[in-house]
């Protein structure tokens, strides 16, 4: 079941969308008023799905939402405002935080909410992730599809130990499984994809998930992983390397 969180400060439309998408096998874990109430949501629920309103109460508006989104775990999300145009003071904020889709408030039916949920869901997944009507799950932070061969699999973020470029794809490795998945897409898009664990880039063809990082070795620039794995570690990624991991010297 897809997960939604309602960032509206109108109550009465907040709640006439959640009775609409209830309907297509959703729940509506909140409504939230303000951006600041919904950031606190958002961390604690976990949705799958966010609908935010450009203008909210208090000092931060629908932006600094969707930007806490984006730095935190991305899920897709989609406005509902009637800002729009490039001489609209909101225009460059909102297409800056990469929403996945608008949705003008108070010019749809209430039928017509998931066709801007689905489409949305689609415009977030690239083509990449095959979206079926009774298979919400796809979209749960931190998991998501490859596929391998003819058949797609489900891969936790958590349990990816380092990828690496082999042009024009990315090569996905797995904690405890043999072999790789392979992706084709660039590095800088699958680390943004999957920012919810910390991937730290080590050279221009290669990401390593720090939680398995076992060994580091200065003098040949080495890294070896839990699995014994071994990295070169490139000089010019060194210096955010050892910052990010807090090495005490």
């Amino acid at each position: 079941m897809l997960k939604i969180l309602i960032a509206e400060d109108n109550l009465i439309l907040a709640k006439d969308m959640a009775r609409s998408l209830q309907q297509y096998n959703c729940e509506v874990v909140a409504i939230a008023r303000s951006a600041e109430e919904a950031i606190a949501q958002f961390d604690e629920l976990e949705p799958n799905f966010v609908m935010i309103d450009i203008e909210l109460e208090g000092e931060k508006d629908g932006i600094d939402l969707a930007v806490h989104i984006n730095n935190t775990c991305r899920v897709p999300f989609i406005f509902l405002t009637d800002h729009f145009g490039s001489r609209d003071s909101y225009f460059k904020r909102a297409n800056a935080a990469k929403p996945s889709g608008y949705l003008p408030k108070g010019t749809f039916l209430p039928n017509q909410l998931w066709h801007f949920v689905e489409t949305a869901l689609n415009s977030f997944a690239g083509g990449d992730i095959m979206l079926k009507d009774d298979d919400a799950a796809l979209f749960l932070r931190n998991q998501f599809f490859v596929k391998n061969h003819k058949t797609w699999e489900k891969i936790h973020a958590d349990e990816i130990t380092h990828i690496i470029v082999s042009k024009p794809y990315c090569q996905i490795f797995i904690k405890a499984k043999t072999g790789k998945y392979m992706v084709r897409k660039s590095l800088e898009f699958v680390m943004e994809q999957i920012n919810s664990i910390p991937l730290i880039r080590i050279s221009r063809s290669c990401a390593v998930n720090a939680r398995y990082i076992y060994q580091y070795h200065q003098a040949v620039s080495k890294i070896i992983l839990e699995d014994k794995t071994e990295l070169e570690l490139s000089r010019k990624f060194a210096g955010n390397f050892l910052q990010r991991m807090q090495f005490l010297v």
